[in-house]
C-alpha cells in the first residue's frame, strides 16, 4: 500500500511540477493580459471535458466491483455514449470559445480518453500505468515549451499548436491502450444494459466532476470575460500555486483509495468508519500546515517563481490559501459519497456550491474583480466541506438518524 501511494505521489509530484514549470515559463514570456486570455481558454477546455462520456470513468470503478470484473457490455455502451455526447459538447465549445480556435477542442477529446484509460488502469490496480497516463501530458507540454523557449518561438499561436499536437498524439496512444487492455474482456457474464440505462447510471458521476470544475475553474473564465484579462492573469498565477497544495489529497483519495473504497463498501463494510476517522485526523493536520505555509510565504513564492510583474497576485494567494484546509477535509468525506447510491446526494451538494459560486462571481466580479473570485472560492470550499461532512455522517454512517 505504502509503495503504491509513493509511486502515485511521485508521479503526481512530477506531473504537477511539469505543469507548474510550464505555467511559469508561459507566464514569464507573456504579459499578464495574454496569460489571462490563455488560461481562460484552458479553463473552458477543462470545464467541457467532463461532458464527453459524462461519468464513464467514475461509473466504471463502481460497475467493475459490482460485476466482478465483467465489463463487455459496459465497454460497448461507453463507445456509443462517447459519440452521443460529442456533438453537443463541440457546439457548446464553439459558442463559448473566442481567440483560441477549434483545434483546442482536441484537448477536450484527449483529456476525456485519458481519464477513461486511467479508470481502466485503476480497476485492475495497475497504478504504474495510472502514473504514466497522468504524467505523459504535462511532461510533453513542458518539453515542448522549453524547446520553443530555446528557439525563441514561444508565442500564443505556437503554444496553441503545440498543445493541440500533443493532445492529438495522446488521444491515439490512449485509445490504443484502451483497445489493448480490453481485448480479453469477451465473456460478457454481466447483465446486459441498454444505452439509456447506462447513461442514467453513468452521468451522475460526471456531474460531480462538472460541478467541481465550475466552482474550481470558472472564475478565471468569468474574470477574463467580465472584468479584465490582466487580472485573470494575476489570479491564474495565484491559482497555479494553490493547486500544488492539492496533490496529496488527490493522490490519496482519487487515484489510490477510490477503487479500494468501492471494494471495502462491497466486501468489508465495517471498515469504512475507521477509514473515515483516521483520514479526518490526517487531513486536518496536513490541511492546517498547508494553509499556514501558503499564507505565510505567498509573497516569496510569487516573486521567486513568477517575478515582480505578478506581484499583484500576492493578496489573491493569501485569500485562496484558506481553501487548502477545507479542501483536504472535503476530500476525506467526499470519497465515501460515491459508494452505494450516495452519488446523487454528493451531486446535490456540489450543484448547490456550483450555483452559489457562479451567482456570486457573476454579481461581484464585474465590480470587485479577482478579490471577489478569491473570496467566493473560499466561501464555496467552506460550504462544500460542511455539506460533505453532514452528508457522510447522515447518509453513510447514520449519525443523525
Amino acid at each position: 500500500m505504502i509503495k503504491t501511494i509513493f509511486i502515485l505521489l511521485t508521479s503526481s509530484v512530477v506531473s504537477s511540477l511539469a505543469s507548474f514549470l510550464t505555467q511559469m515559463y508561459i507566464a514569464k514570456s507573456f504579459s499578464p493580459n495574454s496569460f489571462g486570455e490563455f488560461n481562460s481558454a484552458i479553463s473552458l477546455v477543462m470545464l467541457l471535458t467532463p461532458l464527453i462520456s459524462m461519468g464513464v470513468d467514475g461509473y466504471l470503478l463502481k460497475y467493475y466491483m459490482e460485476n466482478k470484473g465483467e465489463i463487455k457490455f459496459f465497454n460497448f455502451q461507453s463507445v456509443r455514449y462517447f459519440f452521443l455526447t460529442l456533438a453537443p459538447c463541440y457546439i457548446l465549445y464553439i459558442q463559448l470559445s473566442s481567440s483560441y480556435g477549434f483545434l483546442f477542442f482536441i484537448i477536450v477529446l484527449s483529456q476525456a480518453i485519458i481519464n477513461i484509460a486511467v479508470a481502466h488502469s485503476q480497476i485492475r490496480f495497475r497504478f504504474k500505468m495510472v502514473s504514466v497516463l497522468l504524467a505523459a501530458q504535462p511532461i510533453a507540454r513542458l518539453m515542448g515549451v522549453v524547446l520553443l523557449l530555446i528557439f525563441n518561438f514561444l508565442t500564443p499561436e505556437k503554444i496553441y499548436y503545440l498543445y493541440s499536437l500533443i493532445s492529438l498524439c495522446l488521444f491515439f496512444l490512449s485509445l490504443a491502450f484502451l483497445i489493448r487492455i480490453n481485448n480479453n474482456d469477451i465473456s460478457g457474464a454481466e447483465q446486459e444494459v441498454t444505452l439509456w440505462t447506462f447513461v442514467k447510471n453513468a452521468y451522475p458521476f460526471g456531474l460531480s466532476v462538472f460541478f467541481h470544475l465550475i466552482y474550481f475553474q470558472s472564475d478565471i473564465f468569468i474574470l477574463n470575460k467580465l472584468y479584465s484579462s490582466e487580472y485573470a492573469g494575476y489570479y491564474s498565477v495565484a491559482f497555479t500555486i494553490l493547486i500544488s497544495a492539492y496533490i496529496v489529497p488527490s493522490v490519496i483519495y482519487q487515484k489510490f483509495l477510490l477503487p479500494k473504497v468501492h471494494y471495502i463498501n462491497v466486501n468489508e463494510h465495517g471498515k469504512e468508519r475507521g477509514l473515515f476517522n483516521n483520514g479526518f485526523k490526517v487531513m486536518f493536520l496536513l490541511g492546517s500546515i498547508g494553509t499556514l505555509f501558503f499564507y505565510g510565504f505567498s509573497r516569496d513564492l510569487i516573486i521567486l517563481i513568477f517575478d515582480e510583474q505578478y506581484i499583484n497576485a500576492v493578496n489573491f494567494l493569501k485569500i485562496l490559501s484558506f481553501c487548502v484546509f477545507f479542501r483536504y477535509l472535503s476530500s476525506n468525506a467526499g470519497v465515501f459519497l460515491v459508494t452505494e447510491n450516495l452519488i446523487s446526494i454528493k451531486n446535490k451538494y456540489m450543484a448547490l456550491c456550483a450555483v452559489l459560486n457562479l451567482v456570486l462571481n457573476i454579481i461581484f466580479i464585474p465590480k470587485y474583480g479577482a478579490y471577489a473570485a478569491a473570496l467566493t472560492t473560499v466561501l464555496t470550499e467552506i460550504v462544500l466541506c460542511l455539506l460533505f461532512h453532514y452528508g457522510v455522517n447522515k447518509y453513510k454512517f447514520n449519525i443523525f438518524n
